[in-house]
């Protein structure tokens, strides 16, 4: 089925800005900045609403767009690109560092309060908690995007998207590989190794334009560039240069396709 293309409105939000925070993530951090700042959270009622809004809304912000960063460090990690847990805790502890001195630096600014190590290092605990929050809050707005948005044709669909970085989320999906536990996913602009199982992949790949052929392999019909045969079973050459094995058990299926026909 032919998709057409998203929107610029959604489109914009999907895209990131500041390392791997998009506008979607900063919107949502300015919006719980700003409703801090309205409840008076942390007895901050007591200060005149300007510089209670600039206290919540431009720590929360700033923080946001440092954790951007660290993130987008992060993924370009093999390992940590295929484990998000271990990817959310380091991205928690290691964003609440720039994020506990701008709390400092803002509080100076705007309440006179004096900078001190002893004080900063009492911070970094609080600010850990609230970056864990900021962090859980950000993939969830950022997931539930994915989920509604209508992605380009040839992307991977939401379920592999959101485990991919963003030049590869962004990129024309290949293939899908098993590997043991694991799941490899192909695109235009490299691979992405990650926890997943084959079998909810493929469930997530019902919608796309593919084809299993092998009992590890998922291959997207526009990839194939050359199929080459042997004794019932065979390869296709993708895209890149990228073999896919065919299996017996699935060569029937992959010689009655009609690579010519309108995606």
């Amino acid at each position: 089925m032919k998709e057409s293309a998203p929107s610029p409105a959604i489109a914009s939000l999907r895209r990131s800005f500041i390392g791997r925070l998009g506008l979607v993530e900063l919107l949502v951090l300015a919006l719980i900045g700003a409703f801090l700042a309205s409840i008076g959270a942390f007895d901050t009622d007591t200060v005149d609403a300007p510089r209670r809004f600039a206290y919540w809304i431009f720590p929360l912000v700033a923080g946001g767009a440092c954790g951007g960063l660290i993130e987008e460090r992060l993924e370009s990690r093999p390992w940590l690109a295929g484990h998000p847990w271990p990817r959310a805790a380091a991205l928690t502890l290691l964003m609440a560092v720039p994020a506990t001195l701008i709390v400092s630096g803002t509080a100076v600014v705007l309440f006179g309060a004096r900078l001190s190590v002893g004080h900063a290092l009492n911070l970094y605990p609080q600010v850990v908690l609230i970056c864990a929050a900021l962090v859980a809050i950000s993939w969830l707005s950022r997931r539930e995007v994915l989920r509604h948005a209508l992605p380009s044709p040839g992307v991977a669909p939401p379920e592999l998207r959101e485990k991919l970085p963003p030049k590869q989320a962004r990129a024309r999906l290949l293939a899908v590989e098993a590997e043991d536990h694991y799941l490899r996913i192909h695109t235009e602009a490299g691979d992405t190794l990650t926890l997943m199982r084959f079998a909810d992949a493929l469930k997530a790949l019902e919608g796309m334009d593919g084809v299993r052929t092998h009992r590890s392999w998922w291959v997207a019909r526009s990839a194939v560039e050359e199929a080459r045969w042997r004794r019932g079973r065979g390869d296709l050459v993708l895209a890149g240069g990228l073999l896919a094995p065919v299996s017996r058990a699935y060569a029937a299926r992959v010689r009655t396709l009609d690579w010519a026909r309108e995606a």
